[in-house]
């Protein structure tokens, strides 16, 4: 039929893309996931199949229960708090910022004034039941009913806390997009009373069955430190840093590119080729910000360089200690940067590149202004760059900046039949001869004279009061660019369907 050009299937999968990236760079830098493994990536996969076990061989509410005795007494209980504290400290800070007991948490800039904000709550924690003789002993009858509404309110926080048991919770896998990154949000929040369980579960259970031997790994790996004197268990400061990322970048592209296209419609899953491009330059240009120690000062990670202060050299990188993560963000950073690279070079190629016309409307016409010849730069000027909102922020870029990196990608690759021509120029011949652009090269020029920058040829309230039509177009991108996938998850979710009927 030839509707789409051959290069319609030259480009990679998005997703894979992205998510290999994620799954080398978490691997080379801070372990691998397996049996028999030692990393925080087998801690995580160990931590939810002990939930699943106990709920397996007991029930939902068994899980349950057993939770919220556990974060109940994590809270309150004197050996539990005391433990938490001296083995763990970094944890029971988080805890306690967690439930919502400081209210002046914004302000704390250490652990050590997080601790002096919380000994009034540790008090109040701790405080039994049967105080009534100390409430008696005092003189203010304001005091006792304020500590009393204090006392109350305590526990129906702690009493709700204890009862977000993490359930149905997926395995965390590399191969399954995004699991890793939520899996271990899940192991950091709920860090105590995760490892108190499984301290319970080996002294009740048999020792060599199968639940003692889950737990007994899990309770080994998170309780792991480079040396016994330190503060910050070994995992405990990976995992700082694996949500830390997520958090700060990982997150939100990966649901990003998971989104349906937002004109194209609901049935568009996988359809979102023609944003590509221009997000591949905002994922680039918010890694470029993380990179080199910008990390430092980005608010995400602020958790990751308090728990590597509790972190004690041990002489080698091998060892877990200091050295290890004074390694671990370069390694990081570049191991995920080479993949990344590498997986997305051919959606800044001339075969591909040229699908940008569809996307943002002042990109797509200083690209072809650019292309035609019709100005040699791009214009220096910020823009939201609309359909690419991460979160709850919108996304603003640089035109110019992004139109360079673009085509400077497209002009690195490019292979010029005349060796001894003008680079430049037999690119620009290249991306004006691509089929994309010379189906619809006559509306393309009119939508360049289009002075309006609010011109979209996807949008016809746009340029129903100018004097060009832009249905050919509209109905070109319809036909031409719309049905290349980004990626190939929805075929990949059919096939499952199939393997069940």
């Amino acid at each position: 039929m030839e509707v789409l050009s051959h290069s319609s299937d030259f480009i990679n999968c998005i997703l894979h893309a992205f998510n290999l990236a994620y799954e080398h760079a978490c691997k080379d830098a801070l372990g691998d996931q397996g049996m028999n493994r030692c990393s925080v990536f087998q801690m995580c996969y160990l931590a939810i199949l002990l939930l699943k076990t106990i709920k397996k061989q007991s029930n939902g509410n068994t899980l349950k229960k057993i939770y919220e005795t556990t974060m109940s007494k994590v809270l309150q209980d004197e050996h539990y708090v005391a433990t938490s504290k001296e083995c763990f400290i970094q944890a029971w800070d988080d805890l306690l910022a967690e439930v919502e007991m400081i209210e002046s948490s914004d302000d704390v800039d250490s652990v050590e004034n997080l601790r002096e904000e919380s000994l009034g709550l540790e008090e109040l924690l701790l405080e039994r039941d049967d105080s009534d003789d100390e409430e008696e002993a005092c003189a203010d009858e304001e005091e006792k009913i304020k500590k009393q509404k204090a006392r109350e309110e305590m526990k129906e926080k702690i009493a709700a806390f204890a009862k977000e048991c993490p359930t149905n919770v997926k395995d965390p896998n590399f191969s399954r997009w995004g699991t890793v990154s939520a899996v271990a949000k899940v192991v950091l929040k709920h860090w105590l009373p995760l490892i108190f369980m499984a301290q319970n579960v080996i002294d009740i259970e048999k020792n060599g069955s199968y639940l003692h031997v889950i737990a007994s790994k899990l309770l080994e790996l998170m309780s792991a430190k480079a040396k016994p004197s330190q503060a910050s268990p070994t995992h405990f400061t990976s995992l700082k840093w694996v949500v830390a990322f997520g958090d700060a970048f990982f997150d939100a592209h990966m649901e990003w590119v998971k989104r349906h296209d937002p004109v194209f419609g609901a049935g568009s899953y996988g359809h979102i080729s023609r944003l590509v491009p221009e997000h591949l330059f905002v994922m680039h240009k918010q890694f470029e910000a993380l990179k080199n120690d910008g990390w430092r000062s980005t608010p995400e990670f602020a958790g990751f360089v308090k728990a590597v202060d509790g972190v004690e050299s041990a002489g080698d990188v091998s060892k877990g200690g200091l050295e290890f993560f004074e390694r671990l963000p370069n390694l990081f950073f570049e191991r995920f940067e080479e993949s990344f690279s590498e997986h997305t070079k051919k959606w800044r190629s001339p075969a591909t590149l040229p699908i940008i016309i569809a996307g943002h409307p002042i990109i797509a016409k200083s690209f072809l202004r650019w292309v035609f010849g019709e100005s040699q730069s791009f214009p220096d000027e910020d823009i939201v760059l609309k359909n690419h909102y991460l979160g709850k922020k919108d996304t603003v870029i640089n035109v110019k900046e992004c139109l360079t990196w673009l085509t400077d990608g497209a002009f690195n690759s490019f292979d010029p039949p005349n060796a001894n021509g003008d680079k430049t120029a037999q690119l620009k011949e290249a991306l004006l001869n691509n089929r994309i652009i010379q189906d619809m090269i006559e509306e393309l020029r009119q939508f360049t004279e289009c002075e309006d920058d609010e011109v979209d040829m996807l949008d016809r309230n746009t340029w129903r009061d100018t004097p060009y039509s832009f249905e050919r177009a509209e109905a070109m991108i319809w036909n031409s660019i719309a049905p290349r996938a980004a990626h190939q998850q929805r075929v990949e979710n059919l096939v499952q369907t199939a393997g069940h009927l």
